[in-house]
């Protein structure tokens, strides 16, 4: 391998240090899938229908731009009733990496 640009990672901080200090130019992107499951664990099973839809919405929009106010309304939406939900975006810093790159 020559060069890497963006790598994927669950929420492993060692792991991101590694390959940020083995390949000091690319970028990190947290793990969605992870981010989901994550996420999946400190919501009520029966608020499932309501909830991932207006997840997914952050992680499928079609720009950084998109994605940050669909964000922005998660957090406003979710934050009183799953703190720890919402924590987890809020405490990942590489959300939206991957918007950096083409389609």
């Amino acid at each position: 391998m020559k060069e890497v640009l963006l790598f994927v990672l669950d929420g492993l901080k060692e792991l991101r240090n590694i390959f940020l200090e083995e390949y000091p130019k690319a970028r990190h992107q947290a793990c969605w899938v992870h981010i989901d499951r994550a996420i999946s664990r400190n919501i009520r099973r029966s608020d499932y229908r309501e909830v991932f839809p207006d997840l997914k919405m952050i992680y499928q929009s079609k720009s950084k731009k998109e994605a940050r106010k669909h964000y922005d309304d998660f957090i406003l939406r979710y934050e009183a009733r799953y703190p720890k939900a919402v924590n987890i975006l809020r405490n990942c810093p590489s959300l939206f990496t991957f918007y950096l790159f083409p389609e």
